[in-house]
C-alpha cells in the first residue's frame, strides 16, 4: 500500500531555481517573476553553467528578500504596473482630449 502524503508537507525546493520553478513555488507567472526582478523585489540571478548563460536564483536569497518585504510594510513600493493606477491620470487625460 502506498503512503498518503500529508497536505501540509511541501516538496523540497532546490538550492538554485530557474525562473519557472521559482515562479511556480510562489504561485506567480514567469512574467511576474521577471517584473519583480526588474523592480528589485527579487534579487538578480547567478549565472551558472560552463559559459555562464544559465540564470538561477539562490532560493535562500529569494525567500529572504520576500520575507523582508513583509516585515517592512511601511516601505512597500507597489509593482510598476500598479504605480499610478489609483490616481486617475490616464482617465483624466482621455476626458480632456474628447
Amino acid at each position: 500500500m502506498t503512503k498518503r502524503r500529508d497536505a501540509t508537507t511541501l516538496p523540497h525546493v532546490p538550492a538554485y531555481v530557474s525562473r519557472e520553478i521559482g515562479a511556480a513555488e510562489i504561485c506567480v507567472s514567469p512574467a511576474t517573476w521577471d517584473e519583480w526582478v526588474k523592480a528589485g523585489i527579487i534579487p538578480q540571478p547567478c549565472d551558472l553553467g560552463i559559459s555562464g548563460t544559465t540564470p538561477r536564483w539562490r532560493w535562500v536569497d529569494v525567500d529572504d528578500a520576500l520575507s523582508r518585504r513583509g516585515r517592512f510594510a511601511d516601505e512597500y513600493q507597489p509593482e510598476p504596473f500598479f504605480r499610478g493606477a489609483s490616481n486617475g491620470q490616464d482617465k483624466d487625460r482621455r476626458r480632456a482630449a474628447s
